[in-house]
């Protein structure tokens, strides 16, 4: 069904109708065939349901041509409405239709019976003619409004209806630039894209979805139907970026512009990472080695890469931050950040169980190469140990190293990457 059948005329749409006939055949000056007739009408106007119908088919089967054609036509539609006579309504309408085809009131509820009974070409027929009657000086500003209006969905309900996306996006995409406040259309639109099973595409479906979520005004889509549409839109946001990352301002730009720009892309958050990861070798090179080590001591087999590649391996040069030190002066440990300014990361335990002199305030940045010793997982920690001489930017000068001591094992690697 294009529309509920129950949709048809109010019983004030039915009075603004007769009124209309009323008028017309005043000025056509009708008359009557014979007092019969007369009697007869005055008859069927104080009936109702099956007599007042029975009644009309004797007017009918008697003075099959009459001054008051139209008024008949009108008196069984009204009839055949408060019967739930959809059918018969519908025909006395077109019947109607053909013998003054420009009135207004009765091509507008022409439309709306040719939709609640799938007449497509019908509706599409009546809505034409409907659209040829807008520029009559004697409808109303309120009355051309409602007509566009149901002009506009009548069109969206066939086109909708026949499931053909060659015909239906280029529809909604025309409807979008007449009208940017036609929610159903972002929605629709935002589907059609997200059918074609084209990842490449999904930024602009994600587009449309935030506008029929966030339009408001007349033609916003109910409050229930905007919440679905926004979950909806969150789902499958996050599923393609990887996050919610993005999505206020994605609500808001698509708000403030009907089409997503050309070449409007999101990118996936790995991607940004991946991105990010190339720029930081290019700025900052140990970090960008740190980072790597420490993602793939976190990651599954974490444990064996370690005992295989790192462990008592040299760390090439790294920076961090102080955080803690053990004890507070002239520490033997000093737990620092280094790939932001408060993660602990690392602790550095100062070989030969030997200590740095003073002290030092949390936040100073130190340089230092060690030889990595230990890990946990959870909570993360490398535990790695250093010469005295192998820091730098310590606060209090580090004496210069005495009488060499017996050379400790040659370091027998370095820290390579997990492939």
């Amino acid at each position: 069904m294009l529309l509920n059948k129950s949709k048809f005329l109010s019983g004030v749409a039915i009075g603004l109708l007769l009124c209309g006939i009323g008028a017309a055949q005043q000025a056509a000056a009708p008359q009557w065939k014979d007092r019969a007739e007369y009697d007869l009408v005055e008859e069927i106007k104080k009936a109702t349901g099956e007599k007042k119908l029975e009644l009309l088919n004797q007017w009918k089967q008697k003075y099959p041509e009459t001054d008051f054609k139209t008024s008949r036509l009108g008196m069984y539609i009204t009839t055949y409405q408060q019967l739930n006579k959809p059918k018969e309504m519908y025909q006395a309408s077109q019947d109607y239709n053909a013998i003054d085809p420009k009135d207004f009131l009765v091509t507008t509820f022409l439309v709306q019976l040719a939709l609640g009974q799938n007449d497509t070409e019908g509706a599409i027929k009546a809505a034409n003619q409907l659209e040829g009657l807008l520029d009559d000086p004697k409808i109303t500003p309120v009355q051309k409004t409602g007509a566009q209006t149901l002009i506009r969905n009548t069109r969206y309900a066939i086109v909708k209806s026949k499931k053909n996306p060659a015909e239906f996006e280029p529809f909604l995409r025309e409807g979008l630039e007449k009208d940017p406040s036609l929610a159903a259309y972002s929605y629709d639109l935002g589907t059609l894209i997200i059918t074609k099973k084209n990842p490449g595409l999904y930024p602009e479906a994600f587009w449309q979805f935030a506008r029929a979520a966030g339009v408001t005004g007349p033609n916003a889509l109910p409050a229930a139907s905007q919440k679905a549409a926004l979950d909806y839109l969150t789902r499958i946001y996050t599923g393609y970026k990887g996050s919610k990352k993005g999505l206020d301002k994605l609500m808001t730009d698509a708000l403030a512009s009907t089409f997503a720009p050309k070449d409007f892309a999101i990118k996936t958050d790995q991607q940004e990472i991946a991105e990010q990861e190339e720029e930081l070798k290019k700025t900052n090179p140990q970090l960008a080695l740190w980072i790597a080590v420490k993602k793939a001591l976190i990651d599954t087999g974490g444990e064996e890469y370690f005992n295989a590649s790192v462990k008592d391996a040299a760390v090439p040069p790294m920076k961090g931050k102080v955080l803690s030190m053990k004890p507070a002066t002239k520490p033997k440990e000093i737990v620092v950040a280094v790939a932001d300014d408060t993660t602990p990361e690392i602790t550095i335990v100062i070989a030969d169980g030997g200590s740095l002199p003073g002290t030092a305030e949390p936040g100073t940045e130190i340089e230092f190469e060690a030889v990595a010793k230990a890990f946990t997982k959870v909570p993360f920690m490398m535990t790695v140990e250093v010469e005295p001489s192998k820091i730098k930017g310590w606060p209090t000068p580090i004496p210069a190293a005495g009488a060499p001591k017996k050379a400790a094992p040659a370091v027998k690697k370095t820290v390579p990457k997990k492939k």
